[in-house]
């Protein structure tokens, strides 16, 4: 069994022969004009397709008022080297409300994952000769067993293996496209939060701040303030 530093060493070496594998995640809520989602989702698949890319879901649904498709979502997986401009292009079919990009690095699992592959498949190579030197037949049986188990955890992970050798290869770009009415409903909210805001009064000044204004004017102003707040006629 490595030692700690030893089993370091190793990953170390593994990750700087296999090289950074990064898994690269886009997610996008793009606001469309009325009328212009199903145009806006055939664009986005049309720029995923000619980048060599797929579609890996697509979903679409109507209003409650209408029957045409008004909102829905989309993911496409696009060649790395062709994830920026599709980005784009994707991005100019509407306005953007929210955005969040992520790399995933799974280098250490596909080190991991060979390791473990290396030791089962030396496992895999030996068993065969014990179970050729089995004294009974349940021995026999056992190390069968065993063989077997241990060929589907290397089928497992020979599996796992060309899935994380793919996914660093493509781009994902998840699109989400609000109704156009649930739009108008957040800019209708915003437009009459700032006209409420223009129509509002200015507060009115505290008693405090008239204080600070007599308090601030000359000494005869301050003396006419004050024998006029003594009078109890109006003619001040």
């Amino acid at each position: 069994m490595q030692s700690g530093s030893a089993r370091a060493t190793t990953i170390a070496a593994g990750l700087n022969a296999v090289g950074p594998k990064i898994i690269q995640e886009a997610s996008i809520s793009l606001a469309v004009e009325e009328g212009g989602f199903e145009l806006a989702i055939s664009k986005a698949r049309e720029a995923a397709l000619a980048a060599r890319g797929f579609v890996t879901s697509s979903e679409a649904r109507q209003a409650e008022t209408e029957e045409r498709l008004v909102h829905g979502k989309f993911v496409a997986r696009v060649p790395f080297l062709r994830y920026s401009t599709v980005l784009s292009q994707i991005i100019g079919l509407g306005t953007v409300e929210a955005r969040e990009e992520a790399g995933r690095d799974v280098s250490q699992q596909f080190v991991d994952l060979e390791a473990r592959g290396r030791h089962l498949g030396g496992v895999e190579t030996q068993l065969p000769g014990f179970l050729g030197d089995a004294d009974s037949i349940g021995d026999a049986l056992t190390m069968q067993s065993r063989l077997n188990e241990v060929q589907l955890q290397l089928e497992q992970i020979r599996g796992q293996l060309r899935f994380l050798e793919n996914q660093p290869q493509y781009a994902t770009i998840s699109i989400a496209s609000p109704s156009a009415a649930s739009c108008r409903s957040s800019r209708r909210r915003q437009t009459t939060g700032a006209s409420s805001m223009r129509g509002r009064p200015l507060p009115a000044a505290s008693s405090r701040s008239r204080v600070a204004h007599l308090s601030a004017s000359p000494p005869s102003h301050r003396l006419w303030a004050r024998s006029c707040s003594r009078s109890s006629r109006g003619d001040c």
